[in-house]
């Protein structure tokens, strides 16, 4: 497994870990669902930024983040220094 996988199986367990509190608020109607995945997409682009990045590539990440990875925060990813701090050691 690359390292690169191991790092989204990580992220993958820290985020499900949550999911109880993020799925809040769903519609009643099914045509006005949305699958959202544009945050997997900045995640990876804060992930890839860790080397050269000064500081915590993971704050805009969190501080912009789609109502899923909002609702993953209060219970999981604390804030952008927590998370920043998880996928380093990880």
């Amino acid at each position: 497994m690359s390292l690169k996988n191991y790092f989204f199986l990580a992220a993958a367990v820290l985020f499900s870990s949550a999911s109880v509190y993020a799925q809040k608020g769903f519609s009643t109607d099914p045509l006005q669902t949305v699958f959202e995945t544009g945050y997997t997409k900045r995640f990876w682009q804060a992930f890839d930024s860790m080397p050269a990045s000064s500081g915590n590539p993971f704050t805009e990440y969190v501080n912009e983040g789609s109502p899923g990875v909002k609702g993953f925060i209060p219970y999981s990813i604390i804030n952008a220094d927590s998370l920043y701090i998880t996928v380093k050691n990880n």
